[in-house]
């Protein structure tokens, strides 16, 4: 029997985020198996395998010289940062998880047209998944608190910016489908994603709501204001203001420790934003360049080096991708990403091109995305929502308007 490729990799991603939370609850237990690390490299190295399998000669010329390159800047961290190249490769491999899986799917979807089913049954999968593994374990008192002071809640994810970013993907896809859809169930997959991230508290994951709610009912036109009360205000008000007064005591407790954060931690509003990361960004940078400050820029100093040596995790993304892997591999990585919100853009997309600037925005002041598989991975799923569910769109909407021209013009 012939294996299809894109289904196994449907399921390999349905799979991941299940091994995620079985890992997370082996860690809350002080039990670390790491599976879902496991998990995440074999997903890599099955989509490095469709890559190569089904290369073109435009692809074969890319893959050979970013493979080229990342080998040789392997060679050269092995003289300066001697039994780093576990960790080293690892956190590449994390790094490039999203942009193979993007290209695998885009590669498959040349010669197999059901590759576009797989990837909306994920990102249905996900936009599910994701918020009933906050609710449930809730429910049952199991899992991990945002905060100190069990202020907030995450479940079995461990990184409280992981998941909040995570969950800004999965409200953007669920928006989406109950633009392109409007049926009660698509409402109910919202309301339910609204719930779970009002518990887990933090300011980003909040402010992002807001700014895509918007975005989605008077730019992205997800129904028409008539209805609005209907589809919004009615249920989530009413839900809203009875969680609010039964829970009063978490949100004065979350405004609590925002507010102690701002008072007593920072120095202004962007210290603030940022969460105290400006302390750790001048002590990054003044060990990694206080000598050979310009090899460092261009070259990196590892990851390994970075984190496990001098212990500077500055935790903003773009700051430790420069200080890890150098300015060339910064620049490669900002062109891919930057690639795909032009995708977006073209597509003319608001709630997509919101989330995006939201997500990358996120990359830059609080990190925790790019270097985030299970991050990365969603990303990577919303993207071939965009590139899959768009196009067929557009290419419809330009034969009806030239059937429309041939028929007034006679």
């Amino acid at each position: 029997m012939k294996i299809k490729y894109n289904n196994f990799l449907m399921w390999l991603l349905i799979i991941s985020p299940i091994l995620d939370n079985i890992n997370g609850f082996l860690l809350l237990i002080d039990k670390n198996v790491n599976i879902s690390s496991i998990f995440k490299t074999i997903i890599f190295l099955f989509c490095m395998y469709i890559i190569i399998t089904h290369l073109t000669n435009r692809i074969s010329v890319y893959i050979f010289a970013i493979s080229f390159f990342f080998i040789v800047q392997f060679i050269f961290f092995s003289f300066f940062d001697s039994g780093g190249f576990g960790y080293n490769l690892s956190t590449l491999i994390r790094l490039l998880i999203p942009f193979t899986i993007i290209l695998a799917f885009q590669r498959l979807s040349v010669k197999d047209k059901t590759t576009v089913n797989c990837i909306i049954k994920v990102g249905k999968f996900y936009c599910w998944f994701f918020p009933l593994s906050l609710l449930f374990p809730m429910m049952f008192g199991f899992g991990f608190s945002t905060y100190v002071g069990d202020l907030g809640y995450k479940g079995f994810y461990y990184a409280g910016n992981e998941i909040s970013v995570l969950m800004i993907m999965i409200f953007a896809i669920s928006l989406q489908s109950l633009k392109a859809e409007k049926s009660w169930i698509n409402l109910l997959n919202l309301i339910l994603n609204i719930i779970s991230i009002f518990l887990i508290g933090t300011k980003t994951v909040y402010i992002a709501v807001i700014i895509l709610l918007v975005t989605a009912l008077y730019v992205g036109r997800i129904t028409d204001k008539k209805i609005l009360s209907i589809i919004l205000f009615v249920p989530v008000g009413i839900f809203g203001i009875w969680y609010v007064f039964t829970n009063l005591k978490f949100f004065q407790q979350i405004i609590a420790a925002w507010r102690w954060r701002y008072v007593y931690q920072g120095t202004g509003i962007l210290d603030f934003l940022l969460s105290g990361r400006g302390e750790y960004l001048e002590k990054a940078l003044h060990s990694a360049y206080s000598e050979k400050a310009f090899s460092h820029f261009v070259t990196g100093l590892s990851p390994n080096l970075v984190v496990n040596q001098m212990n500077n995790l500055v935790e903003m993304d773009i700051i430790d991708l420069i200080l890890w892997f150098g300015v060339i591999v910064t620049f490669f990585i900002i062109v891919v990403y930057a690639s795909y919100l032009k995708k977006a853009i073209q597509l003319k997309n608001p709630i997509y091109i919101i989330d995006i600037f939201l997500v990358y925005g996120t990359s830059i002041m609080a990190g925790h995305v790019i270097f985030a598989p299970m991050v990365t991975l969603v990303f990577a799923v919303m993207y071939l929502n965009i590139e899959f569910t768009e196009k067929p769109k557009m290419k419809e909407e330009i034969v009806k308007e030239r059937i429309w021209r041939k028929s007034y013009h006679g």
